[in-house]
């Protein structure tokens, strides 16, 4: 199984590891392998019945080719199921099994061609297993999905139902799937257009999430990640609404502009955070009086 791909190397070698007696990715005559070329040991790992890929590059584009055939849309389901299976025997396997829900982890390894298609086969195919029908991060997971290829109807039925999961414990820590609704609520504003004060409620909704999340100081850039969309809201819409409606908006951006003047240093020049600070001051700038 190669475990080269950036966002899912760990889970991929944790992977092989544990199931290399059940899966394999398997190549047949591999003993003519030119394993003494050097170019071709960098790239790959050659063993007596596997190939390992040390490539992230490499891997992708190999996983990329072979999801059409089936072959790792059904590794990664039988990996799924089965470290599902074994969740009360160890961190690790409830580690893969998250991973393998995980939008993050899919989008370097699913064809470019047909996305949606691919993301939403794969979502529907493990939605009934045992630990995910009743698991608030799978459905987070399927809403992240949905938001990503503009379903926003589905997308808010699947957080809902995450929420409604999430509520069932007292120990779960909704942050990610606020920050997910803020994302939600942006989005589907700019891509739907509603009224101005469907609209405009969406951002205050979306605006309270951030601003609350920004001050508790724990989240990381998550937050920043999603005001950047402050940005496309303000161009597509927001800047040619009446001055009463507009005034409020940008009293939003200034305050998002007053939080990252103190952000944890440790953040400050992550790249969402940089590109939320060139979106909040590009609005300010853009808008006469803005910041007078």
């Amino acid at each position: 199984m190669a475990d080269g791909v950036d966002v899912g190397k760990a889970t991929c070698r944790r992977a092989r590891s544990i199931w290399c007696s059940d899966v394999r990715f398997s190549i047949r005559n591999v003993s003519r392998a030119p394993r003494g070329r050097r170019s071709f040991t960098e790239i790959l790992d050659v063993g007596r019945s596997d190939i390992v890929s040390r490539s992230p590059l490499f891997a992708s584009l190999a996983l990329r080719t072979f999801w059409d055939s089936g072959v790792v849309s059904d590794l990664l389901a039988a990996i799924l199921e089965r470290a599902l299976q074994l969740r009360p025997d160890g961190q690790i396997y409830r580690s893969i099994a998250r991973d393998l829900m995980r939008f993050s982890m899919l989008v370097p390894i699913v064809p470019l061609q047909e996305r949606e298609a691919h993301l939403v086969s794969y979502y529907e195919r493990i939605k009934n297993f045992e630990g995910c029908a009743r698991n608030p991060f799978f459905w987070l997971q399927y809403a992240i999905a949905r938001i990503s290829i503009d379903d926003y109807p589905l997308a808010e039925q699947y957080l809902d139902t995450a929420y409604a999961l999430a509520s069932r414990f007292t120990w779960f820590d909704t942050y990610q799937l606020d920050n997910t609704k803020a994302r939600l609520l942006l989005q589907r504003t700019i891509h739907d257009r509603p009224p101005i004060a469907d609209a405009f409620s969406d951002f205050v909704k979306a605006s309270q999430i951030i601003n609350t999340q920004m001050r508790e100081r724990r989240h990381g850039y998550y937050p920043y990640r999603v005001a950047t969309l402050y940005g496309r809201f303000w161009d597509a819409i927001a800047s040619k609404w009446p001055d009463e409606q507009r005034s409020i908006i940008l009293g939003a951006v200034k305050a998002v502009q007053r939080l990252l003047q103190g952000v944890d240093r440790h953040i400050v020049a992550h790249p969402d955070v940089v590109r939320c600070s060139e979106e909040i001051s590009r609005i300010l700038f853009s808008d006469k009086g803005a910041l007078r």
